[in-house]
């Protein structure tokens, strides 16, 4: 009877390990299953996401005609003929540059826009160009004690008289 009994469970353990094989087995197929369409879903997500980024990018782009308006926008405005008197070469200075800080430098550019309009030399665009650049640097100099207002307006008067070396007054 005691060797039947150690037979049987012998039997027995053999039956259970290979059953415990199969579940190992099927848990394992379930796993891996799992992990394949976990990927296959992470993947179709990044699919979505990337097709929606597409299709967002293509609603806010803007058109050619729209990035032109805006590249033009930044050209500043030339000034017109009372600020710049085409054939006096007679600047009107906005308020803030009437300043007597900038005061050698109006004069220096004054004579050089008569000089340009009496006798259309244009040789003296490299001489405007740097009164110019000093007087921007002499007014961001005084950023600090200008109402933001006025520092603007000087600022743009100053790129459009600049502007004015390459096109005429309007």
């Amino acid at each position: 009877m005691g060797l039947a009994q150690v037979i049987r469970a012998e039997g027995q353990y053999n039956a259970l390990t290979a059953q415990g094989m199969v579940s190992f087995e099927e848990a394992r197929s379930k796993y891996i299953d799992n992990v394949n369409r976990w990927t296959q879903a992470y993947f179709q997500m990044r699919e979505a996401n990337d097709e929606y980024q597409r299709q967002k990018f293509a609603r806010n782009k803007h058109s050619r005609e729209t990035l032109v308006l805006a590249a033009a926008s930044e050209v500043p405005l030339p000034l017109s003929s009372y600020e710049l008197d085409p054939v006096s070469g007679k600047i009107k200075w906005p308020a803030p540059l009437l300043e007597p800080e900038y005061a050698q430098l109006r004069t220096d550019l004054d004579q050089l826009f008569a000089l340009g309009a009496t006798s259309g030399q244009t040789g003296t665009a490299a001489q405007i160009r740097e009164d110019i650049r000093q007087l921007r640097e002499a007014l961001r100099s005084n950023i600090e004690t200008m109402p933001a207002n006025d520092y603007i307006a000087a600022r743009k008067f100053l790129d459009s008289l600049d502007y004015s070396i390459v096109q005429p007054a309007r």
